[in-house]
Order: C-alpha cells, then sequence, then structure tokens
C-alpha cells in the first residue's frame, strides 16, 4: 500500500481514513472508528470449529462475529471457502463483501536464484514443507504418505520440513524426525524460504480446512508442484492436473477429523515425481496470473476508495 502511494499506520494515529483490521485488532480502535464515523473493514480468514477448538469454538469465534455484525462497514474474505465457513460459524451476513486471495512478492519467491543442496546423491527426490505445525493432521498423513511411496515406489527420497512445532506436534523434532529419511530444517527466515523452496522437487501439503495457505502461494511461486488435497481453498489456488494433484476429500472436518488415503497420497507423489517441470512451470505461470502482491494490493486499494466514496460491492 506504501508503493501504491498510501501511508500505513500500524498504531491508531490521530487521524486516518479508514480502519482496516483483523481479529486480533484492539477494541479501543473500533470505538474510536465508531465514534468518528470512520469506516470499518474487517479481513477475516479461518473460523475455529470443534475438531480445532472442542466446546470452546464458540468462544473463540466470537470476537470475529461480533466486530463482523456491530462494527464493519464491509468485509473482505481470503477465498470462497473462507466465505463460506465464516457464513456457517458467525451466521450468515448482509454486509457487503468481497474475496481477496493472498498475494506473494513474485521477486523474492522465484524459481531461480540461490539454491542449497538438500540431497544425499544427485537422484534423490525432495519432498518439502514449510508450516506453523500445531496439530497431527497438518504432519502426520505427509509422514505416512512419503514413507508409504518410499516403500512401494522409490527409497530414494528425502522429506524436508521448515517450520515450528507446538500444542500437539511439540514433541516431534525430538522424536519422529530422527529417522534418516527426514531432515527437519526449524524455522526459516521469510528471505531465505526461496532458496530451500526452490531446491526442493514438490511440495506437500495436508492442513484440512485450510482458508488461503500463504505457503502453498509461496511454493507455487517457487514453481512448485503441489501435492494436496481438494480441501478448503486449495481448488481456488491449484488447478488438480495443471500443477497440482489433489485427493478427494469428502468430509467437512469440523465436527470429526477428515480421512486421508495416504497410498492415494504417495501414488500422487509418485505420478508428479515423472512430470516435474510439466507441473513446475505451471505452478509459477498460475503464481503469475493470480498471486502478484501488488496486484493484491490494487484491489483493497480499489475496495477501500470505493467505500469511502460510498460505493459498497458485493463481489
Amino acid at each position: 500500500m506504501k508503493q501504491l502511494g498510501h501511508d500505513v499506520y500500524f498504531e491508531l494515529p490521530l487521524t486516518y481514513d479508514l480502519l482496516f483490521l483483523i481479529v486480533q485488532a484492539p477494541f479501543g480502535y473500533l470505538q474510536n472508528a465508531k465514534s468518528k464515523g470512520i469506516r470499518i473493514v474487517q479481513r477475516l480468514d479461518g473460523v475455529y470449529y470443534w475438531t480445532i477448538a472442542k466446546s470452546w469454538f464458540p468462544l473463540y469465534n466470537a470476537k470475529s462475529a461480533l466486530i463482523r455484525y456491530f462494527y464493519s462497514d464491509y468485509c473482505i474474505y481470503q477465498s470462497n471457502y473462507c466465505r463460506q465457513a465464516c457464513n456457517q460459524f458467525l451466521g450468515p451476513s448482509l454486509k457487503p463483501s468481497s474475496i481477496v486471495i493472498n498475494g506473494v512478492d513474485l521477486k523474492l519467491f522465484t524459481p531461480s536464484g540461490k539454491k542449497v543442496n538438500l540431497r544425499k546423491n544427485a537422484e534423490e527426490l525432495i519432498v518439502f514443507n514449510a508450516s506453523d505445525f500445531r496439530y497431527r493432521h497438518q504432519i502426520d498423513p505427509i509422514l505416512a504418505a512419503v514413507d508409504t511411496y518410499r516403500h512401494k515406489c522409490n527409497f530414494n527420497c528425502r522429506l524436508v520440513l521448515a517450520g515450528s512445532f507446538s500444542r500437539e506436534v511439540e514433541s516431534y523434532p525430538g522424536e519422529i524426525l530422527k529417522q534418516n529419511w527426514i531432515t527437519f530444517l526449524g524455522p526459516l527466515k521469510n528471505k531465505d524460504l526461496p532458496v530451500y523452496e526452490r531446491s526442493s522437487d514438490m511440495f506437500i501439503f495436508s492442513h484440512t480446512n485450510p482458508p488461503c495457505p500463504n505457503n502453498i502461494i509461496e511454493a507455487m511461486a517457487c514453481g512448485l508442484p503441489i501435492c494436496g488435497l481438494t480441501d478448503g481453498s486449495m481448488t481456488e489456488l491449484c488447478i488438480d492436473g495443471v500443477n497440482s494433484l489433489l485427493i478427494p476429500i469428502k468430509e467437512s472436518g469440523y465436527w470429526t477429523q477428515k480421512r486421508i488415503d495416504t497410498d492415494k497420497f504417495a501414488e500422487n507423489i509418485d505420478k508428479v515425481s515423472k512430470n516435474l517441470k510439466r507441473f513446475s512451470n505451471k505452478s509459477r505461470y498460475l503464481a503469475e496470473q493470480k498471486f502478484d502482491i501488488m496486484n493484491m494490493g490494487k484491489k483493497y486499494e480499489s475496495i477501500f476508495s470505493k467505500i469511502l466514496d460510498g460505493k459498497f460491492d458485493r463481489s
């Protein structure tokens, strides 16, 4: 937004034109904007549900719902899936809204540039994931799928993981990830992440109900094929059979954990590994067409301008 010529503040200034907020915004900011008649735009991504927060999920969703109904003038959702989930768990809303899918710096996240050697030998297949791991469904299907692939198709395969492990999986780096076919990098700085992604062969992803996963967009920008699920917003980001292979998922995953066919997951790893160049080129092409962060900024700019002019779009 600064590059587009706008002033941006992360603390509430004395004068401002519009309040753009996520759920963590202090209520004092909302009250200030309301008292001055300043438009409030709420950005919504994921919601809490039973399989994530158990019986606490209505309480965790309460602040988002309260802002949505009593404070915000306009909502921006990360994806169509996100809008549907919010309508289900926060209640249907008649507020005007738009969908703006996340963007990425295509000059930072690119297939060309510095690489590192992640392979133990020249022919080793590198399957990569970078995430903030908090739940078993984010990592257990990946471990099972890659292990199945190794035993059924190709032992010369390495799973490389980057990120932090907490909550349900806090013990994993000290236990499960010590196997000789797994490399654990730990948390990486954003500027270093593309180096490891472009040094890998594909990105594997098993998060359930993802609202708009940045790590998928970043991986695509680096030219990585995607192995994942037809879940959450994944079909809005990837094209199955073009830059990705996605396992069909039928259950919502809101009330019971989804069942993932790890044999099919392993088959997809094998199919992608035999078509790396084609899938890779399509991933970068789609990122350039859909996920340029400056285009994302221009979409926000257009929405904000129309809101300030009193023209509320529904898109």
